[in-house]
């Protein structure tokens, strides 16, 4: 009677410590993250585990009996069949596959599944499947494969050369402007040391430099700038080139990108400029010592003849005598005027800071007459910035803008014109408005040009010379001009100079 006790005691133990280890697994098994289900042969579901519903919407007594293929998307079904009625051949076997899978919303999840066939062990008798959702890996892959496409896309496209290079110097990517810029083609380059194919011996100390500092640190001098240097060809030929570079970090290493432009054509116009300027130049001086000398010359002798003759003159004679001498003042301010625009383009002295009232006094000492004649009221908004420029072109600019205002103010109230300034980065902002009758529309682009008028071709005093002057000036030290305006309502001429190192 004990003996059975005994074996009665040991079986319940046994049932219990089964029983206990099934509700460990279960436990497991519905509480893990990822989801198992378990097919039958033909792909019917008999199992499926709670953490299912998370992934796909649906509750698992609903998919229960129902087969798991109809729920593949049908471009990925084909393949999974195939694979799933191999490995149906195989016990034991597993394999892993990434699928669609229709969400119960209608959407679709990228699922990563692994089938173990158990279909041979008599505990199981299926085909157990643990699923991950990779739904979010799939897409951030999908939106890089996207962006890598679009940047390969633009950088084939790109007319300047975009070129990588890692932290021992290697060229990592080369795009087509850069075969077409450098002569190789990029099979030629990719894993090979640029400083030795394209930059110029002289500069291989300094570029041995940079690399070793930018391999540690992802920084250096050239990194965040823009550079003009000398390229060298496939062919040994030398090319003048700007290039930008900036740093990233891939897979744990420093890389430099770096954005080439072929300026040669930008340096030949330059040049041609330049000897224009010295062309102009010999031009202006001709006029200052020559043709001007000559004017005086007729000038005085017209003067002379006035006083010594011009009480015995008769009236016609006595009026063609005055209409030599305006005409020859005329011709001296025209000659004046062209030579004011000659030299406008050509820095007197360096650039130097300034303060922008000191420049505005300046200027306006000599129109003192102008004002006070037109009775024009001047507001000036202060403060006004220092700035950095040639004081002397900077004071022509200033004194052509305020008397081309005082000129034309006042057409329907009292003559106003103001001034004001205001910082912008690394450049200042000069506005000079007038309350005039403002500028045609169409003379709106042309206002600039040399010998336009401002408004009106019967205006006896203006040469048309004054603004292509101050435009002259400001793009000669890097700026830019321009004009707003409405009939009937002013304008405001507005140019840039650079700011004094410590403006905002």
């Amino acid at each position: 009677m004990e003996r059975d006790d005994v074996k009665k005691s040991s079986g319940r133990e046994a049932e219990e410590a089964i029983s206990a280890s099934e509700r460990w697994f279960r436990s497991l098994i519905e509480n893990a993250y990822d989801a198992v289900t378990v097919l039958d042969a033909d792909g019917t579901m008999r199992y499926i585990s709670p953490s299912f519903e998370r992934m796909t919407g649906y509750d698992p007594e609903e998919l229960t009996g129902k087969v798991a293929f109809d729920f593949i998307h049908p471009e990925d079904l084909p393949a999974l069949a195939a694979m799933f009625a191999e490995k149906l051949q195989e016990p034991y076997s597993v394999a892993t596959a990434e699928y669609r899978y229709r969400h119960a919303a209608g959407s679709w999840r990228y699922l990563e599944a692994v089938g173990s066939n158990l279909l041979a062990d008599e505990a199981v008798r299926g085909i157990v499947v643990n699923y991950h959702d990779i739904t979010e890996r799939r897409e951030m892959e999908e939106a890089l494969r996207e962006s890598e496409e679009r940047f390969r896309a633009l950088a084939a496209t790109a007319h300047d050369a975009i070129i990588m290079i890692n932290d021992l110097g290697e060229i990592t990517f080369w795009n087509a402007a850069a075969e077409r810029m450098f002569g190789y083609a990029a099979d030629e380059v990719m894993g090979r040391d640029l400083h030795k194919m394209m930059i110029p011996e002289e500069m291989h100390a300094a570029y041995h430099r940079d690399i070793a500092a930018f391999s540690v640190t992802g920084s250096g001098r050239m990194l965040g700038k823009t550079h003009e240097l000398e390229g060298r060809r496939k062919d040994g030929g030398r090319f003048a080139m700007e290039l930008s570079l900036s740093s990233l970090r891939v897979g744990g290493r420093w890389h430099a990108v770096g954005i080439v432009r072929d300026i040669s054509e930008r340096k030949e116009v330059e040049e041609r400029l330049r000897a224009a300027n010295r062309e102009l130049e010999a031009f202006a001086h001709t006029l200052s010592h020559d043709l001007r000398g000559m004017l005086s010359t007729a000038y005085g002798y017209a003067r002379m003849l006035e006083r010594v003759c011009g009480n015995s003159l008769d009236r016609e004679r006595r009026s063609w005598l005055e209409e030599i001498i305006k005409s020859l003042t005329r011709m001296d301010r025209f000659t004046a005027s062209l030579l004011e625009y000659a030299r406008a383009g050509v820095p007197e002295g360096a650039a130097t800071r300034i303060p922008l009232r000191e420049a505005l006094d300046l200027a306006l000492r000599g129109l003192e007459p102008v004002f006070m004649k037109r009775g024009v009221e001047l507001n000036v908004a202060e403060p006004l910035p220092e700035v950095k420029a040639d004081a002397t072109r900077l004071q022509q600019v200033l004194y052509n803008l305020l008397h081309n205002a005082a000129r034309h103010a006042g057409a329907a109230a009292p003559p106003r014109v103001a001034l004001s300034a205001s910082s912008r980065g690394e450049e200042v902002v000069v506005a000079v408005s007038d309350n005039g009758k403002g500028i045609p529309a169409e003379k709106l682009d042309i206002i600039f040009e040399p010998f336009v008028r401002l408004r009106g071709e019967g205006d006896a005093q203006g040469l048309g010379i004054g603004l292509s002057t101050v435009r002259r000036a400001v793009e000669g030290w890097g700026g830019k001009v321009w004009v707003e305006s409405e009939p009937g309502r002013g304008s405001t001429f507005f140019f840039t100079v650079p700011a004094a190192k410590d403006q905002a």
